[in-house]
Parts: structure tokens; sequence; C-alpha cells
């Protein structure tokens, strides 16, 4: 100020114009202070002053002491050298202590400032250092800018002035009983009970209370006999109830073989997923307390779930782009638009896949050609090059590992590389599984996984898109929801010089995953491996009693050379031709009626049967996949299920087959 009325200027209009700038530096300091936990935080730091003087110096005596204290303390060699060079610094651009306060007593904002930049430890937050000196610029230049002012008017109160520090981005909580409906869901799998079911009893009568100790010979003849019955009935009626679960529902002639008490009964859910883990559970939940389940919707500095998510997703399988999607058919259709793909352009792919796989293509825009698949259950790559050969005009190929088959992928580069198509992977049934010495998904320019409810990770619904290939990452990234600047909150994707205007020119369909199924992944892709060799072991086990017991009936499908790690969580059966169509009916009944669902690939209903993809039809008969489909029957392999079930498991197939072949006289 002094400098100011040398010149001239006005002493009010110099107080009111200074008044001014430190309401300007006031503004910054709250949304500083309300961008760390609390400001309390910075009071916490000082070792160096007592809480007395503290007090004395925030709360001041209105006539300047508070801030003749602080000028005062700052002398003192106690304090470290960056924060008494700071305050010296703002200081001497100052007015005089007096010239702090407000006619309310309190202390302005620089001098706040001068407390926080004394007590905060430059050694270790040096980053905060130009903050300060930018308040200081404030007071410095006051002078400058208001030397001419001759605006009198009333000095008004700092005090006078309202300041919002609460986050305006804060979402609604979920209610409480949102909160302990989601965790129930996510603990049905594990609060599931086993029951032992055998052909003397099924239902165990109403014990007594000590019914532990009681003898089942204390029952007479009569009750042992209407026990029996009424546990036959209510079995019987608890299969037929799944019926409507099935593909390929029990034939209307099916009825209950003869000789019940000898069979074998599967008593475990089929549909059973895999759990979400305790961990994933109670983030989750921590998630649903703060109501932060959209991925943008973090602080600036910190990573969405979702963003972390991606990141371990994309270490596992070695990718260096990864982009989470509201479901793995999104991610599919993503594959295809932003690599190139026009409306009516042709795309290559399995006639043997799941229903999502064609439904993505026609979303894309684009017209499915379909490629035979052989007994192995992987598109055949002598059909595949007689397509190309057929359609010089397609260019994108995408291959679907179904069921975690892999096909011979290093012919199928070769191949595409020859005709100049785009290769694209379908991993949603090949998380785990490995080609050579990488990941299943690098032998195209991009792979979608998924994490459906049935997948080896498990959101209910979900999907990824990963890719080495910056651009793809950065279209997925945008087209997914990442609008205006808000791909600078993905950890997995390219820099802004590769997003350049893509916000502004590519289309915003909202299909990002949330931080809430995020949650629930991440705690499974830590077990993966675990997982894979458990069902591993149980499949070798189950596919060992198959063969051994009804071998010269069936045949296993065998895998690719060059698949170095498999991930059998299913099971896939070919019967052999002299099954007639009657007869693999009749197996199906039988498996059904012994509690194992077991499909049938080629069901007039089957969603992976081609012949019921009426929204994207094959153009030319496919008769090798047509006959594979219609003896392929398929049964999943629950994690949850014990090793003795699977034991059941393989005597109701071994039982239900050998019935079926001597109910036919077949050998």
């Amino acid at each position: 100020e002094q400098p100011a009325l040398a010149e001239g200027g006005s002493q009010q209009g110099v107080s009111t114009c200074a008044h001014t700038h430190t309401r300007n530096a006031h503004s910054i300091i709250h949304s500083f202070r309300s961008s760390i936990p609390s400001a309390s935080w910075f009071i916490a730091r000082s070792r160096r002053m007592s809480h007395a003087d503290r007090q004395r110096i925030l709360a001041g005596d209105g006539r300047g002491a508070g801030a003749r204290d602080l000028h005062g303390w700052t002398e003192d060699k106690s304090v470290d050298r960056m924060g008494r060079a700071a305050v010296a610094q703002t200081r001497c651009c100052d007015p005089q202590p007096a010239e702090y306060f407000s006619g309310h007593g309190r202390l302005s904002s620089s001098t706040i400032a001068l407390v926080l930049a004394a007590e905060i430890d430059f050694d270790k937050d040096s980053s905060l250092l130009p903050l300060l000196l930018l308040l200081a610029s404030y007071h410095r230049t006051a002078s400058c800018h208001c030397a001419a002012s001759n605006h009198a008017t009333p000095h008004r109160s700092l005090s006078d002035r309202t300041y919002v520090t609460r986050d305006i981005k804060t979402p609604d909580p979920v209610p409480e009983e949102g909160q302990q409906a989601a965790l129930e869901l996510m603990k049905t799998t594990t609060m599931m009970n086993r029951f032992q079911i055998s052909a003397a009893t099924i239902f165990q009568p109403s014990w007594p209370t000590n019914h532990k100790t009681t003898p089942k010979t204390n029952l007479d003849e009569h009750t042992q006999h209407s026990t029996m019955k009424f546990s036959l009935i209510a079995l019987s009626t608890l299969l037929l109830s799944a019926d409507a679960l099935l593909s390929n529902p029990l034939s209307q002639k099916a009825g209950v073989s003869k000789g019940l008490s000898d069979r074998t009964y599967v008593t475990r859910d089929i549909k059973t997923p895999d759990p979400v883990p305790e961990e994933g559970q109670q983030a989750a939940l921590e998630l649903m307390k703060t109501g932060r389940l959209y991925r943008y919707n973090v602080k600036p500095g910190e990573d969405s779930v979702v963003s972390l998510c991606e990141q371990e997703i994309a270490e596992y399988m070695g990718f260096d782009y990864c982009v989470a999607l509201n479901s793995c058919g999104s991610a599919l259709m993503l594959l295809l638009k932003t690599t190139g793909l026009q409306p009516g352009d042709k795309v290559l792919s399995n006639a043997f896949t799941f229903g999502a796989v064609p439904s993505a293509i026609e979303h894309a825009g684009g017209k499915a050609v379909y490629v035979e698949s052989n007994m192995d259950h992987v598109i055949s790559v002598a059909d595949l090059e007689k397509k190309l050969e057929a359609h010089p005009d397609c260019g994108h190929v995408l291959i679907s590992h179904m069921r975690g088959k892999v096909a011979d992928m290093t012919a199928i580069k070769e191949l595409c590389d020859k005709h100049d198509a785009i290769l694209l992977e379908d991993c949603a049934h090949s998380l785990g599984v490995r080609w050579g010495d990488k990941h299943t998904g690098h032998m195209g320019k991009a792979c979608a996984v998924s994490s459906q409810s049935y997948k080896m990770i498990n959101s209910g619904e979900g999907g990824f898109l990963l890719t080495n290939d910056g651009e793809i990452a950065a279209q997925t990234a945008v087209i997914a929801g990442a609008y205006e600047g808000l791909a600078g909150k993905h950890k997995m994707v390219p820099g802004p010089e590769v997003f350049g205007n893509k916000p502004t020119e590519l289309p915003n369909y909202s299909i990002r995953m949330s931080n809430l199924a995020a949650a629930v992944v991440r705690p499974q892709i830590k077990t993966l491996d675990e997982r894979i060799a458990k069902y591993n072991k149980r499949y070798n086990d189950l596919v060992e009693k198959l063969e051994a017991a009804v071998g010269d009936h069936i045949i296993m499908p065998q895998l690719t050379p060059g698949v170095t790690q498999m991930v059998h969580d299913s099971v896939q059966i070919n019967l052999k031709p002299k099954f007639t169509p009657e007869m693999i009916q009749d197996f199906l009944d039988e498996c059904i009626a012994h509690g194992l669902p077991v499909e049938l690939f080629g069901h007039k209903s089957n969603a992976r049967n081609f012949v019921n993809w009426g929204f994207a039809p094959a153009d030319e008969p496919l008769p090798e996949t047509a006959e594979m489909l219609k003896r392929a029957v398929d049964c999943r392999m629950p994690l949850m299920w014990d090793d003795e079930d699977f034991d059941d498991m393989a005597n109701v197939l071994i039982e239900s087959m050998q019935s079926v072949l001597a109910k036919h006289n077949v050998e």
C-alpha cells in the first residue's frame, strides 16, 4: 500500500482493491483446504507450535496481536528453511498487521495462508509451495493494479461471504436396504447347502431334537415305506421343475427308468455360479455407502475401481490397453467398429458359437459369413481358407474360442495376413487359456473378455476390450462414454495426443462398466490360477472315468497343439454315430431325471445352434457344423461343487448312457 499512496492512490481505494485480491486468495485457500480430507490435517502437521500459540494466531485479538505473534513465530529458527522463506516472501508485500483484521476481529486469508505455510513440512510437501507463492503474488501486485483507483466503497468483511466446501459431484448413497440385498446376492453361492440323497431315504422325516442320536431303526416298516414314496415323489417334482431352465427340455415321452434305487443322483444346482469373494463383497458394500458407483466419480488424482480393475486384467493377460464395458457383447461390437467395419461389410466367424457373437456383428452393422466348425469344437482352418478366397471383399475375421477351445491360431493369422483381413478374438470363454507363450487374444489385433455370471470372473454382466493398439483403445474409451475430458481418468488408455478430437467426433454409447461390477471382479482376478488348476484336475478325473466306462461310445474333443494351458470349467462330449436322434433324446432325459441337466448344442432351441439365428441367418449350408452339433452334449462343472459331486456327475453320465444303449439293444 505504501508505494501506491506515494503515487497518489486513494488509501480507501487501495484497501478495497487489496481486499478484493485477498478475497480471491481466500477462495483459493478454501478450495485448497477442501481438496484434502480435513483442514485440520494442516494443523496436525505442525510439531513446532503449541496448541495455545496456534489458537491465538488463528483467532487474533482484533488489534493485530495474532499477526504479530505469527510474524514473531516465523523468526524462530525451528521453522524449516523453505517454510520461513515462503512466509517472508508473502509477509514483505502485505500491509501492516492491523490491516489483516476485519470488523469482526478475524484474520484475513493471507494470514491464514502464512499459518498454513509455516506449518507445512516443505521438505516433504514441496509441491504445495507454488500455491502459497501464488497467494503472495496477489498481495505483491495489489498496489500496482489499484494505485489509480479512486472509487470509495465500504470495506466489507470477509466473514460476510459464503463459501461452498462440499464436493459438487457427491452422489446419493445406495439405501441400506439395497446394500444388504446386494450383499446377500453376492453371498448366495457361499450359502448353498449340500443335501445328501440316498436310495433308502432322500428327505428325512422330522427327527426329534436329539435326532443325531436317534436310530433310524425306531421307524416302523410302514413309516419307512411311506417316507420312501414321499422321497421319490418330491425328487421327481424337483427335477421336472428344472425343465424350464434347459435349452433341450425333457421329451414328452420321457419317463424315469426302472431300478431307481440303484441309480446315482446329482443333488446340486448345475447353474451355481462362482461366488464373489468376501473382499469383493466388502468393497462393493463400501462403494454403495458412498454412492460412487459411476466410474468417473472420483477426485482428481484418484483412480476409480474400474481403472484399477482394467489395469489388473491387462496385466494378467499381458496387454497395454484395456477398457471395461457393460458386457462382452459390447466389447465384440466395438472390436469391429474401432477396426474400420463399415455398414454391410462382411465378417467371417465360427458357425459354432454363442448367439451373442453374430448379434455383435449385426450390432456393428456387419454381415456374418459363417465358417464350419469341426468335432473338436473349433473353427475349421481349411474352410476358413475357402471362405476367404470366396469372399475377397471380407476384411474382418472374428474367431470365437467357444468353451475355451482354441483353433490353430498360427495358421489362422497367416491366412488373415495373406488375405489382408483383420483378425479379432472373442475370448469370452478363454480367460486363462494360453496359446504358446502368451494369453489368448494376442494373435488378433484386439480381443474381448467376459465377466458374465458363468464365466471365470463373475460380475453378473460385464466385459473388457483389450489391445496393444492405442487407436483402438482411444476409440473404445470414447464410444463407451469417455466424453469431454474423461479419458484423463483412465489408466489403461494412451495419452491425450491419441484422443485428439475423438470426444466430439465419435458417438457416446454409454456402455461403461460400473465401479460396483469392477469391485466384485478385482479379487477374483487374484484367484484365477488357483481356480484353473482346480477345474482342470476335476475335468481330467471326470474324463478318465468316462473313457474307462463308455469310451467306445463317445469322442472327447481334443486340444489343438499349441495350447499350453487350458481351462476346463465345463465338459463337452461327442456321442458316436451309433446314437440315433431318439437315443440322444433318451440320454438327455435320463440325465435330467437323475438330477443332471445336460444340453445338446444342436437342439432346436439352443442359442448356440446357428439355425436359431434368424436375425443373421447362414446363406449356405454348414453340414460339418450341423453334424457336430446334433451329437455334441455340454455340461457345466460348477466350482462350488465338492469333489464327490463330480463323482456323481460321472456316474449319472455313465449310467444314463448305459441305460439308453441297453434299451435300444446297441453295443
